[in-house]
């Protein structure tokens, strides 16, 4: 995370003041920590690499003795496993604050880690105090946004607002930092630990987990903005795969093509950066999806449910399909599959008729709102109704209690207030909170906040 990037400009910055200064002394300490863990960090690369986690962790553990751990070695170690295990890291910045209360930096990373646990009023204690630490001037910006986040969640918007009137908005960097705290606290699981999960099902010959697996080493996402293909955790999971899952299995057949395909693609990637229309599949590749019953007169839906959406976008992506045909040949069987509660094959379905006849969508959206988990169906429905919607609208009171953190329906609670002339406040201050748990950028958050500030002056 970047939160090790940040270690790094501190060790220089906490270690320039008086050997006597209890700051200092610790940036001195954190600077051997970094040097007793660096050769256990680069050899635990291996170890990553085999989906062996916990003894990664392990390993990181047993270079220091408990005993003999400073606050340095508990924090920094505390950032190291803040992605891959969220539990240790924990215990590590809680001990690391217990032995450095008073070292900002510290009590900066245990207020993280009450946040991310949802421990919001210790978080914002801690946060408060911190704005009054002088050597922690240079991440004022930082702690005030978090701060502000925590401070909406305890329902106080007007110290909400004064603390973000504090973020530094002029500076790129500042800004990016906000944005990059807000990741760190709600991105989610992280992709490492995820990773070591499916791996272990891929071990025990499950199918699922290694059709998941491969989506995630295709967009391995370290945070909200960086993702992608991890090219080596794919050709080492691929080869376990086929060691541990039955060749003669139409799914993993169908998964092991699936990775061939998207592969190809990506390497066209560049040829399409210079032709806009991506290049047809090649005759080998169309025998062969053909063979598997994938594409051709007798074409049928992927084995794989998780896998339905993906192969459908790959084949529309390779010109081997049509959307529209598509849409004719496996809407009944899209249906079928969506009415008994997949979500992927109703958010197939919604692609393909938006290709196609748009409004046709809100039904699959009711459908969608109804059988399934996803946001998706509940903020499309929504988005249709949007220059109407009032308070009362029944479609809004499932979204929100099904979703009640999610931005993406939380909006509509505040226009609908907006729309039924009602104080808007509450719902506006629910929805900038709610905004912060997915990808912003500060000045979009600004926009909210002035919006916020808007609505609390005319309550």
């Amino acid at each position: 995370m970047g939160l090790a990037a940040w270690i790094v400009s501190a060790c220089a910055l906490v270690a320039q003041g008086e050997p006597e200064d209890p700051l200092a002394a610790f940036g001195a300490d954190l600077a051997q920590a970094r040097e007793d863990y660096a050769a256990t960090l680069e050899s635990n690369a291996r170890l990553l690499l085999e989906g062996r986690m916990k003894d990664a962790t392990a390993a990181l553990q047993d270079v220091v003795p408990r005993e003999r751990r400073t606050a340095a070695h508990a924090f920094l170690l505390g950032n190291v496993l803040f992605d891959m295990e969220p539990e240790v890291a924990m215990g590590l910045h809680e001990e690391a604050y217990a032995k450095a209360p008073g070292i900002g930096l510290v009590a900066f990373e245990w207020a993280v880690e009450l946040h991310r646990a949802g421990r919001i009023a210790e978080a914002e204690r801690i946060y408060g105090f911190l704005m009054k630490d002088d050597a922690l001037t240079a991440t004022h910006s930082v702690v005030a946004a978090l701060r502000a986040e925590c401070l909406l969640r305890l329902d106080r918007a007007r110290e909400a607002l004064a603390s973000w009137r504090k973020v530094d908005l002029t500076s790129r960097e500042m800004t990016s930092r906000v944005e990059e705290a807000a990741c760190w606290i709600h991105h989610g699981e992280s992709p490492f630990a995820r990773r070591d999960a499916l791996l272990a099902g891929v071990d025990a010959g499950d199918v699922e987990a290694a059709e998941e697996l491969i989506l995630l080493d295709l967009d391995f996402a370290r945070d909200w903005w960086n993702g992608g293909i991890h090219v080596e955790y794919l050709e080492a999971d691929v080869e376990r795969m086929r060691a541990k899952l039955p060749a003669d299995d139409a799914r993993v057949r169908e998964a092991f093509e699936f990775v061939r395909l998207r592969r190809e693609r990506e390497r066209d990637f560049g040829e399409r950066l210079r032709n806009p229309k991506a290049p047809p599949a090649s005759d080998e590749t169309r025998q062969r999806l053909t063979a598997l019953g994938l594409i051709g007169d007798a074409a049928r839906l992927p084995a794989s449910p998780r896998l339905t959406g993906e192969w459908m976008r790959l084949l529309v992506d390779a010109q081997l399909v049509e959307a529209p045909g598509l849409l004719e040949r496996f809407e009944a069987a899209l249906t079928a599959r969506g009415e008994a509660g997949d979500v992927v094959a109703l958010e197939t379905l919604a692609a393909l008729v938006a290709m196609t006849d748009e409004s046709r969508l809100p039904a699959i959206d009711r459908l969608g709102l109804e059988r399934t988990d996803s946001p998706r169906f509940a903020g499309s429905l929504l988005q249709a109704k949007v220059e109407t919607i009032r308070s009362d609208d029944p479609d809004l009171a499932v979204a929100l209690s099904k979703f009640p953190d999610d931005p993406r329906i939380t909006r509509f609670a505040a226009v609908a207030a907006q729309n039924s002339g009602e104080p808007a406040a509450k719902p506006v201050a629910a929805h900038v909170a709610a905004s912060f748990r997915r990808p912003f950028s500060a000045g979009q958050m600004d926009s909210l906040f002035n919006l916020l500030e808007k609505e609390l002056g005319s309550k």
